[in-house]
């Protein structure tokens, strides 16, 4: 009974295809219900040898939100913070110490931001050497949503921009990580 996203199908190809010239594997989902979402990502997570492999994992849901962060399935809205715990230390041990990124384009309310004009800095900041340390279960999570608790998302702008960034010089050359992209 919602509202059509027209040209959803051709912003996931979009991000398909950024993603794929970055050697990264991607997939479209189309009009999942809640329970074959949890079956796909299930089935993801049991795919123990080819995420031992993977160097992260990267979801990206594009669907209508409302108030709470609940997203919408084909058939019932659920909590966007019902899909990182498949991705634990302890339910998906192939993964740990590994980027777990998600980004929730959905709106999160009915709010409207009109914006505000800013100047824009080019510069970009690259994280420091690393150290090691013991894994908490819930280590290594991003997670990005395209707009504020409480209001309206602009899809275009938001993944319009993300396939120009994944697509950048600065990306394909590995001089920029994933959260000074974002």
């Amino acid at each position: 009974e919602l509202d059509p996203r027209p040209g959803s199908h051709k912003t996931a190809e979009k991000l398909k295809e950024a993603l794929t010239k970055l050697k990264l594997e991607a997939e479209i989902f189309s009009d999942f219900t809640y329970e074959e979402i949890k079956t796909k990502v299930n089935d993801l997570c049991s795919r123990e040898e080819d995420l031992r492999k993977s160097d992260c994992i990267l979801i990206i849901v594009m669907t209508h939100g409302l108030f709470n962060d609940h997203l919408y399935s084909k058939d019932t809205h659920y909590p966007s913070n019902n899909l990182p715990p498949f991705f634990t230390t302890k339910q998906c041990p192939s993964l740990a110490g590994k980027p777990k990124l998600f980004i929730f384009q959905a709106c999160r309310g009915d709010l409207q931001d009109t914006g505000t004009k800013v100047m824009q800095s080019t510069k970009r900041q690259t994280d420091g050497p690393k150290s090691s340390y013991k894994l908490p279960a819930h280590a290594d999570f991003l997670t990005a949503c395209s707009t504020a608790p409480r209001h309206t998302a602009f899809r275009e702008p938001f993944i319009e921009a993300f396939c120009e960034e994944l697509s950048s010089q600065e990306v394909k050359e590995g001089k920029i990580d994933f959260l000074s992209m974002l």
